[in-house]
């Protein structure tokens, strides 16, 4: 009997491990183009101010466009091909808003989008382990503290001081939905003590 169950597993193990990697594929895919088309429904363009500073932070060959939506609670980098920075739709101040397209640029710079949708492909092709998404999550977070250190480095105190002022100030209270590559400023406080300790 033994035998027979492990002639029919080799036998299927190619299909039932295709099928989830359909499975989780399609899921991650219309999950993100559901997300994107929510948010390009209901974004705002940003100010010719804000516009201002992006531009003044942006040095070298970057083409991203710079949104308001009201939907989200934290900044964001969304995109491969065309990427835009998606801030909540809310006033911050010249301190706080330079702070977090330094993140968002930071986040661009280092392809970290291609990371995340690298990492997602990984997943689904691994559907079956379970360390797999362990080990996702964990690229995500290193990639946040990369980008805090990245920003951060040769900065004084003060201004440290005022970056970890503008994450606990953006600081998110939920999570998106499965299948969103994007780059967040602060998705989760749970997360938000060890990256204020490393700063």
């Amino acid at each position: 009997h033994s035998r027979y169950f492990r002639d029919l597993f080799n036998q299927y193990a190619l299909y039932i491990w295709l099928f989830g990697v359909i499975i989780a594929l399609t899921v991650n895919l219309t999950g993100y183009a559901r997300f994107s088309r929510y948010l390009k429904q209901t974004n705002k363009p940003a100010t010719n101010e804000q516009n201002g500073i992006l531009a003044d932070l942006l040095n070298g060959p970057y083409h991203v466009r710079l949104v308001r939506n009201p939907l989200v609670t934290t900044p964001m980098l969304l995109g491969i091909l065309r990427p835009h920075i998606i801030i909540p739709d809310v006033e911050f101040d010249e301190k706080q808003l330079k702070n977090i397209l330094l993140h968002e640029i930071t986040h661009l710079r280092r392809f970290d989008i291609g990371v995340k949708w690298l990492t997602m492909i990984a997943a689904s092709i691994h559907w079956f382990n379970p360390l797999i998404y362990f080990v996702k999550k964990e690229i995500n977070y290193a990639c946040e503290l990369a980008c805090d250190e990245a920003v951060i480095k040769d900065r004084s105190p003060a201004e440290k001081q005022a970056y970890g002022d503008t994450l606990i100030t953006i600081a998110a209270e939920h999570k998106y939905p499965i299948g969103v590559l994007q780059a967040t400023m602060c998705e989760e406080k749970k997360s938000l003590k060890e990256r204020l300790v490393a700063i």
